[in-house]
């Protein structure tokens, strides 16, 4: 029969494919339970996603998220010009605001970023962004080592 060779060729395209997918794919566990526990806190909020560098990583990538399907992929462009320094970023989403802030460490440091879409109009958005933002911020302050 020759259907045993064919699965072994399988077998040896698929481990090293799976391998180097699964765990992005998986997230950051502990950082994931901040974010769903920060995100169940707020009625308001239609996505919450942490962005950060992995450790062994060089590119800024979903560590967590409220949208599953985002874990571990790369960060859109607006997250990372947060993430280099660029401050707040602030985009409508149909009848959402969607507002990307910096995570800074206790030096100053930024370490993470977070996008936050919020049901509303801007300005209310965008304060209540800042504010779960600030939440998460300490919540993850409290992690040792850094959750990612």
């Amino acid at each position: 029969m020759k259907l045993r060779p064919v699965l072994g060729l399988a077998a040896l395209v698929l481990v090293p494919v799976l391998a180097c997918v699964t765990p992005a794919k998986q997230g950051h566990a502990e950082a994931q339970q901040v974010v769903l526990a920060t995100a169940a806190g707020h009625v308001e909020v239609v996505r919450l996603t942490l962005h950060a560098i992995p450790s062994g990583e060089s590119e800024l990538h979903v560590v967590a998220s409220t949208l599953r399907s985002r874990l571990g992929t790369l960060s859109d462009p607006e997250d990372v010009v947060a993430f280099k320094g660029g401050g707040e970023i602030v985009l409508a989403e149909g009848d959402n605001t969607d507002v990307t802030l910096p995570i800074q460490d206790s030096a100053g440091k930024i370490v993470a970023v977070t996008g936050i879409t919020v049901k509303g109009p801007r300005e209310p958005g965008i304060a209540l962004a800042r504010s779960i933002a600030d939440e998460l911020a300490r919540k993850l302050a409290k992690a040792n080592p850094p959750l990612w």
